[in-house]
Formats: structure tokens, sequence, C-alpha cells
């Protein structure tokens, strides 16, 4: 809407408007400034604990052949208690990778829809192509967003659950 009412003002001004290459230049330019002074603050605040741990979380055990990354990525929502206990146990290992990186991510200040451009694309990415980001810490800024993201919801999740709960003992 923004966008739409910016073209509109330039027209009605009688301001000649940019086109479509000009206007993607500058907004990819933009957005590569953007990821590099994200990138700048991960390579100075991530400590190396965090780095080993965010590391971690791409590997895979004998027994699956996903990694850890997949279990944060699906927030149960059932309101039986076997699976809330079994969801809680996921949730606290995320909860202590979240408060591991909380300065990092006091720090990135990551707006929401930032965040969760960055989550999407690892909820959506396979393994090994997460494994395949060159940049190191481009990679660390996507599982960071992505961590952020899932603790966010799954508290918004564990909210309803806890509502659904009262709402069926009443």
């Amino acid at each position: 809407t923004v966008f739409f009412e910016t073209l509109h003002l330039l027209h009605r001004q009688h301001i000649e408007i940019p086109s479509y290459y000009r206007l993607s230049t500058l907004i990819t330019q933009h957005y590569l400034g953007y990821e590099g002074e994200l990138l700048k603050i991960i390579d100075k605040n991530l400590s190396l604990e965090n780095r080993t741990e965010l590391n971690s979380l791409l590997n895979t055990g004998k027994s699956r052949k996903k990694g850890t990354l997949a279990h944060f990525c699906i927030i149960n929502q059932s309101s039986k208690p076997k699976a809330i206990q079994a969801s809680l146990k996921i949730f606290n290992q995320l909860k202590e990778c979240f408060l591991s990186l909380l300065p990092v991510i006091g720090v990135l200040k990551l707006s929401p829809q930032s965040c969760d451009y960055y989550a999407v694309w690892i909820k959506k990415a396979k393994l090994s192509q997460i494994k395949q980001i060159s940049d190191k810490n481009k990679r660390f800024l996507h599982l960071i967003a992505f961590i952020q993201n899932q603790f966010y919801l799954a508290q918004d999740a564990y909210v309803d659950i806890l509502l659904k709960c009262v709402q069926s003992s009443k």
C-alpha cells in the first residue's frame, strides 16, 4: 500500500516514476545492505558456544534422518496430557536455545517481518540446503531468526492450549 501510494504521489506531483529496473536495483541494494549489517552484528556478537549450538541443530542422529531442527518446526497443539508433555519437552530445548541466543537477538533487533522471512526460509528448506549456505554468518542469521520465531509461536500455541483445557474443564 505504501509503495502504491508513493507511486500515486509521484504521478500527482508530475515527478518521473523510476523504471522497474531502477526500483528493483534500489530495493535489492537496500536489502543487501540491511542483511550485511545483520551479518556484521552476528560476526561480532555471536560467541563460539552459540556457533557450536547452532551448528549442532543441523546434525543428524544415527536413528533419524532429520536433525534437531526438525523437532522445533512442528508445534503440537493437542490438548491431550501425553502430547502436552512431549511438546513441552521439545519446547524446553527450544527455550534453552533461545535464552542462550537472547543477547544476540537483542542486538539484532529483527522486525517481526524480517524474523518471519528468515524463519519461513528455514522451515521450507531441506537440511542439506541449509548446510550448503556458504556464509556461516548468513546461516546463523537464518537459524537465529527461526529459533526466535518458533519460540514466540510456541508460546502463543501453549496459551491457546491452556485456554482450551480451561474451557473444556468448565
